[in-house]
């Protein structure tokens, strides 16, 4: 996951998460990218509930395509959000999203297709949507390329002109 660590962004429960993927996957790390008010006090949940040898907390980092490129997963669990940077980004590398279902997520990863939507809080579901994610990776590359292609069609420059475009044409017309 890559964002501002804030209460929002709910990394607790995504800390559950990966505690619970661990039991599926062993392999299975969570990289926590940023930095925030909510830092210290994550660190030690991490460290609190036995997990600290599967989260690693990074900071703030400038390198977050090459981070995307490295991961196999995008998680984002925020309980309220404006359109995610980070999602999209994720989404133009290639990755498949896990996302909690808040309408800024709704509008960038479509469920089954792009990605996975589940209950705002449900750790469960963010292991067992990642867990089915790592052991199909045919079916990851899919949900990836289909990000990919819809960030590209949707949300690259030339969708935006000929959206700005038509919005000009419907207010002259």
């Amino acid at each position: 996951c890559i964002g501002r660590l804030a209460l929002q962004k709910r990394i607790t429960d995504l800390i559950w998460a990966i505690e619970l993927l661990h039991q599926l996957d062993p392999h299975a790390w969570l990289v926590c990218v940023g930095d925030g008010p909510e830092r210290d006090r994550l660190e030690h949940f991490a460290r609190e509930t036995g997990c600290q040898d599967r989260v690693r907390f990074t900071g703030h980092r400038d390198d977050t395509s090459r981070l995307w490129a490295a991961s196999d997963v995008a998680w984002l669990a925020s309980d309220f959000e404006g359109q995610s940077n980070s999602v999209m980004e994720a989404m133009v590398t290639g990755l498949p999203v896990v996302a909690s279902d808040i309408p800024a997520n709704a509008e960038l990863v479509i469920e089954g297709q792009t990605g996975h939507l589940v209950p705002v809080g449900d750790s469960a579901a963010f292991a067992r949507q990642t867990a089915a994610l790592l052991a199909d990776r045919d079916r990851a590359l899919e949900l990836g390329m289909a990000g990919q292609q819809r960030m590209q069609d949707s949300f690259g420059l030339e969708a935006m002109i000929d959206a700005h475009a038509r919005l000009y044409r419907s207010l002259t017309n």
